[in-house]
C-alpha cells in the first residue's frame, strides 16, 4: 500500500514540473482598426497572428502596415482598446507610399492578470 501510495504522490509531482503551463496571456490575433479610415484600413481591416506571453511582460512586435489608398498617408498615433494592455516605444508617426506597406515596430505590455482574447489597435 505504501509503495503505491509513493509512485501516486511521484507521478504526480512529476507531472507538474514535466507539463509546461499554459500561458497566461493568450493573443488570439491582433486587429487593427481606423475609426477615421487612415490609409484605407477601415475599408479594408487587417489582422495578424498573435501570440502567448507572461502576465506583465513586454513583447516587442513588427507589423506591416498597407496603405490601400493610391495616395501617402500617416499614422499619427496608436491605442489599444483591449482592457488591461499598454503600447509604448510606437514608431509613430508612420508614413507609408500610396499603394505600399510600411513597417511599423512597438512594444505591447501585457496585463497583471490572465488574458484569452484578441487585441485591438486603433489607428489614427
Amino acid at each position: 500500500m505504501i509503495v503505491i501510495v509513493v509512485v501516486l504522490v511521484a507521478s504526480v509531482a512529476a507531472y507538474e514540473f514535466l507539463v509546461p503551463a499554459a500561458p497566461a496571456i493568450q493573443v488570439g490575433e491582433i486587429d487593427i482598426w481606423a475609426p477615421d479610415n487612415v490609409c484605407g484600413l477601415d475599408s479594408n481591416p487587417i489582422f495578424y497572428y498573435g501570440y502567448n506571453a507572461s502576465t506583465g511582460s513586454g513583447v516587442s512586435i513588427d507589423l506591416g502596415v498597407p496603405n490601400y489608398n493610391s495616395t501617402s498617408c500617416v499614422v499619427a498615433h496608436v491605442a489599444t482598446n483591449t482592457s488591461g494592455f499598454t503600447l509604448s516605444a510606437i514608431q509613430v508617426p508612420l508614413m507609408i507610399v500610396g499603394n505600399g506597406t510600411a513597417s511599423m515596430n512597438m512594444t505591447v505590455t501585457s496585463p497583471g492578470s490572465s488574458f484569452t482574447g484578441d487585441l485591438n489597435l486603433v489607428f489614427t
